[in-house]
C-alpha cells in the first residue's frame, strides 16, 4: 500500500515539476541562448543524463547477457536518435529527457498492481495525461503557447523510455516496482 502511493507521489510530483516551470524553462533558454550558453548546457544535461543511465546499465542494473545490452543500446539509440532528428530546439530536445523520465516514474507506480507487458502499455496513460496538461498550461502563459505537436512528442518520448524499459528489463518491468518499509 505504501510502496503503491509513494510510487504514484513521485509521478505527480515530477508531473509538477515539468509544469511548474513551463515560463521559468523558457525564460532560462532564452536567457542562455542570448549569451552563446543554450548549446552548452543542453550538452551537459544530456551528457548527465547519459552518465547517469550508463551507469544504471552497467553497474546497477546487472543486465545478464549480451543480447540485453545489444538490445538496451539499439533502444536508446532510437531515443537519441528521435530527440535530434525530430526537433530543432535544444529545449524542444529535452522534452524526451522529461518525459522519458517521467514515464519511468509511470512505470514504477503501475508496476505495484500489474506486472508484466501490459504495465509498459498502461504507464503510457498517465504520461500522456500530463503531458497534454502541460500542452493545455501553456496556454495560460504569456510567453508559450499549445502546440499539438508537442503532445505527440511528449507520447512518443514516453513510447520510446518505454522500448528502453522493455529492452532493459527483459519485459520484466516488476524490476521497478519501489519497496518502502512497512508494505504488507
Amino acid at each position: 500500500m505504501k510502496s503503491r502511493l509513494t510510487a504514484w507521489m513521485l509521478f505527480l510530483l515530477g508531473a509538477a515539476l515539468i509544469m511548474s516551470t513551463l515560463d521559468l524553462a523558457y525564460e532560462t533558454s532564452l536567457y542562455l541562448q542570448a549569451r552563446g550558453y543554450l548549446w552548452s548546457t543542453v550538452q551537459l544535461l544530456f551528457g548527465l543524463s547519459l552518465a547517469v543511465l550508463c551507469y544504471l546499465v552497467v553497474f546497477s542494473l546487472r543486465l545478464r547477457s549480451p543480447l540485453a545490452y545489444a538490445r538496451s543500446l539499439a533502444a536508446l539509440a532510437a531515443l537519441a536518435a528521435a530527440m535530434v532528428l525530430l526537433r530543432d530546439s535544444p529545449a524542444e530536445r529535452f522534452h524526451f529527457v522529461e518525459y522519458g523520465l517521467l514515464y519511468l516514474l509511470a512505470l514504477c507506480a503501475v508496476v505495484v498492481d500489474r506486472p508484466g507487458w501490459p504495465a509498459y502499455l498502461l504507464a503510457l496513460l498517465p504520461t500522456g495525461l500530463a503531458g497534454w496538461l502541460d500542452e493545455w498550461l501553456q496556454t495560460l502563459s504569456p510567453v508559450r503557447y499549445f502546440d499539438p505537436l508537442d503532445i505527440w512528442i511528449n507520447l512518443l518520448a514516453a513510447a520510446l523510455a518505454a522500448v528502453v524499459a522493455a529492452a532493459l528489463f527483459s519485459g520484466a518491468p516488476e524490476r521497478l516496482r519501489p519497496t518502502v518499509r512497512g508494505d504488507r
